[in-house]
């Protein structure tokens, strides 16, 4: 029930909330101009688009939120943390997002239980964005 009302909420201020795949081929694809008309790209708990709405929001200099829950090593084995150790632990993946660009930043959201860290980035913070090839989305195999 309370998410019928946040929808409703969201449609009465003429936002719409997306519940379909997120990905590289969204931005791009059948759903570009809905892409190119966001303003920001939030993220709650959205799994495996956790880290294409990070990566895509970066390319295209849109600011985001995302609040990410589930690490799925073993569909994103490409996901390393500093030292070369497979991403398995949600602060591992929090800092992995974090290490995408020098702007990132985290917070927590009081009174959210369980996963509760934000991970944002206000366009335009944290000097200019690194070329494209420094990013690594989750289809990617480089």
């Amino acid at each position: 029930m309370q998410c019928v009302r946040a929808v409703r909420w969201l449609a009465r201020r003429g936002l719409a909330q997306q519940q379909c795949m997120f990905d590289a081929a969204f931005c791009r694809g059948h759903e570009a101009a809905r892409w190119q008309a966001a303003a920001v790209v939030v993220g709650m708990h959205p799994d495996e688009a956790t880290e294409p709405v990070v990566v895509e929001a970066l390319a295209a200099g849109k600011p985001f939120a995302v609040v990410p829950c589930c690490v799925f090593p073993t569909l994103f084995p490409h996901r390393r943390t500093t030292a070369g150790k497979l991403v398995t632990t949600h602060a591992e993946f929090v800092a992995y997002l974090c290490a995408l660009h020098p702007g990132i930043q985290t917070d927590e959201i009081e009174g959210l239980p369980g996963c509760n860290t934000v991970v944002y980035w206000m366009a335009g913070e944290g000097g200019a964005l690194p070329s494209t090839g420094a990013y690594v989305s989750a289809g990617d195999k480089t």
